[in-house]
């Protein structure tokens, strides 16, 4: 193969903050969707990787539902020693003696926190009213769930009332979509003991976030021996109370019983703005699930799950996306995203009209005009709120700034997942086509999140669900020239993937636009931190210019022998970087796919797939994939009838190769803007005119054993 040669190797040992570097988040991994449950925990551990630590005292005062206000401990207290549910020792007449010494199985000596329970209750609900949760001790049987789960919790808190729905349901199970509390036990206190439970509890607090669109938050209990910690998770952070031993702390373990069990929905982490619905399905008839969503004034219910990956991840956006319609209109379908941005940023839609505003600034009326059909149209946009508040990460810790005293804690697992974590049973070739990544853990900075709802016009199609080989071409092309309004008004997308990019019609779409940043902003508390790895520029997962050469300068002393090294100018992302991405695309759709007609793949094909797409960061001890923009394309890795698409993206590379070393020929400073340009044009001519090829996924093909 011909080599363009490779730019100047770095020697200037700068890179970017840790906290920028991005790793691959486990839970995109192909066996986390399997349902392996030993797998899909050490997966959530490692995207997780810590949780913070806080007192207890702030756990009962920012954390927990607030105390119910006719309640007083000092009097129940009184009461259960009364009934001799406490001893006149002051111990729960259940645990007369530690778990750990109790001659009894792990299962029956937890059985006494049932009574436990119950006398609080009992105690409370004279003054206060019915509870809103009860106690549940089955750690026999796992709850139901519409996600693949067969974890069994010790315990759980469940809703009196259910929330839960299903078209198959069995009463003898309780579902996922009701428990607000989940439990793990241990009769010993060893550090065994602890690692295990922390691992279930987090897996348990993961499953209901992940699978229950009617929830903002969760919680959970742990206990080994008579050491009891709390437990939190919403979109922003995991937190863990300092332990207090539940056989002695009493006044504590009514305390949070008490916040618990009388608390109402919202204050135990669901959404009342999101209710789930059972529907007969038009074409079968059959009940299925789906969810009836307020958003202002308007009353929308969902048809399908567009996607539902962006919730796999414990701290993150946990994006949802639905195609639905208003009740009001019910042959308009539109697509509903629901999401956590940052608190600090702005909304989508609210970007998008600073995007069209510096077109409008720059060249006028008419670029505006012709900009907006490269983006979605939104209908309706709100930032959701709860009781009145806004719903965000802050107020489900009421208010309260996050104490100084936190500790991150460390739960990561001692075994890392496979290397091989984007293969599956099949072969080589991921199930899932993409991976997302996430931010190395850095300085423990927590980021509150706000919750938003976004209602779009387009119902269309990804690229990567794309089954023809012209559609794709015509589809990239039409977000190239999209990406050139964005980028003449000084704008970058930062996350260019084969997800956000859409086919609607014959119009190419360009979406997500949560990470888009102006080039010239001084605001660097957002930079680079997410984004998909297998989409990602070469330059933006080092974080730093590879083709700037190194240029010797003589001191300004002569007597000085020593030459010094020109330093490198700061790094930033820039409109190459968004190109660079829409050739992974192509490169992706190139290698992932065989001609549908002959579906036949040479020798080399897969190999060549994961040559180009290795799933591993450089944050990671991954490869560089700065060299395949230096190697020309062997067409002969990929379907005879891909060859043309090949040469022309081999031709792409080159430019996109060419406008790198035009935009950093200069050491002191990137001039991007005219390479850009250039290049970008020549993209949109070599995207022209593709022929019509069907695609099938190799591992489609490997799956049917035709390979």
């Amino acid at each position: 193969m011909q080599r363009t040669p490779s730019p100047t190797p770095d020697s200037s040992g700068v890179i970017a903050a840790p906290d920028t570097l991005p790793r691959p988040r486990q839970t995109s991994a192909p066996l986390y969707r399997t349902g392996d449950l030993t797998y899909g925990r050490e997966a959530v551990l490692r995207d997780l990787q810590s949780v913070f630590i806080v007192d207890l005292s702030y756990f009962k005062a920012a954390v927990l539902p607030p105390f119910p206000d006719k309640a007083d401990i000092k009097l129940i207290r009184s009461s259960l020693t009364s009934s001799k549910t406490l001893t006149p020792a002051g111990r729960w007449a259940a645990f007369d003696v530690d778990p750990k010494s109790a001659p009894r199985n792990e299962d029956a000596v937890f059985r006494g926190l049932g009574s436990v329970f119950e006398d609080i209750v009992k105690v409370v609900q004279t003054s206060v009213g019915h509870p809103t949760l009860q106690l549940e001790l089955n750690p026999s049987v796992a709850p139901q769930s519409e996600r693949s789960n067969s974890s069994r919790p010790d315990g759980y808190l469940r809703l009196v009332k259910k929330k839960s729905v299903s078209s198959t349901p069995d009463l003898r199970k309780d579902s996922w979509d009701d428990i607000a509390v989940s439990f793990e036990f241990k009769k010993g206190a060893t550090t065994d003991a602890r690692v295990d439970n922390d691992k279930k509890i987090i897996w348990s607090l993961h499953h209901v976030m992940r699978s229950d669109p009617c929830r903002r938050a969760t919680f959970g209990i742990t206990i080994e021996n008579t050491q009891t910690r709390l437990w939190f998770t919403c979109r922003s952070m995991t937190l863990v109370s300092r332990p207090f031993d539940f056989t002695k702390d009493i006044e504590n373990v009514i305390h949070v019983f008490c916040c618990l069990a009388f608390a109402p929905d919202h204050e135990l982490g669901w959404d009342p703005t999101i209710e789930r619905v059972l529907v007969k399905d038009v074409k079968d008839g059959e009940d299925e699930i789906q969810y009836q969503i307020t958003i202002g004034d308007n009353v929308y219910q969902t048809l399908a799950t567009i996607s539902d990956f962006g919730a796999e991840a414990m701290r993150g956006r946990g994006t949802r996306v639905f195609k639905a319609y208003e009740l009001s209109h019910p042959d308009k379908h539109i697509v509903i995203k629901d999401a956590w941005r940052d608190s600090d940023r702005k909304r989508e839609d609210q970007i998008l009209s600073d995007i069209l505003h510096d077109i409008w600034e720059q060249d006028g009326d008419e670029a505006v005009v012709a900009a907006r059909k490269y983006f979605l149209t939104v209908l309706n946009a709100e930032d959701v709120k709860i009781h009145g508040c806004t719903d965000d990460t802050e107020q489900l810790l009421r208010g309260a700034a996050l104490p100084d005293t936190m500790l991150l804690y460390n739960i990561s697992p001692d075994r890392v997942p496979s290397q091989l974590s984007h293969t599956s049973s099949i072969g080589n070739l991921p199930q899932f086509p993409f991976r997302r990544v996430i931010a190395a853990p850095g300085s423990g900075k927590i980021h509150h999140k706000q919750h938003f709802r976004l209602v779009f016009d387009e119902l269309g199609e990804p690229i990567f669900k794309l089954n023809n080989l012209r559609d794709v071409s015509q589809t990239l092309d039409r977000a190239v020239k999209g990406l050139r309004y964005l980028h003449k008004a000084g704008w970058v997308h930062r996350d260019i993937s084969s997800a956000n990019v859409l086919r609607y019609g014959d119009r190419g779409l360009i979406m997500d636009l949560e990470y888009a940043k102006k080039m010239d902003s001084s605001d660097l508390s957002h930079d680079v931190r997410t984004g998909t790895l297998d989409f990602m520029a070469c330059e933006v997962e080092a974080q730093k210019y590879l083709f700037i050469s190194q240029r010797l300068e003589l001191p300004d002393d002569e007597a000085m022998p020593a030459l010094t090294l020109v330093a490198r100018p700061p790094f930033h992302a820039n409109p190459l970087h968004d190109l660079e991405s829409s050739w992974w695309i192509l490169m992706w759709v190139l290698h992932y796919h065989v001609d549908g007609d002959t579906r036949e793949s040479p020798p080399k094909q897969e190999a060549t797939y994961l040559e180009y797409f290795p799933g591993l960061p450089l944050a990671l001890g991954g490869r560089s994939r700065l060299g395949s923009l230096s190697t020309q394309l062997d067409p002969n890795a990929l379907s005879k009838s891909f060859y043309r698409a090949a040469v022309l993206t081999d031709h792409m590379r080159e430019s996109l190769y060419n406008a790198y070393r035009a935009a950093e020929a200069n050491p002191l400073g990137v001039a991007f803007l005219t390479p850009y340009l250039t290049s970008s044009t020549d993209f949109s001519n070599k995207l022209a005119n593709w022929k019509s090829i069907p695609l099938v996924p190799l591992s489609d093909i490997k799956k049917l054993g035709e390979i």
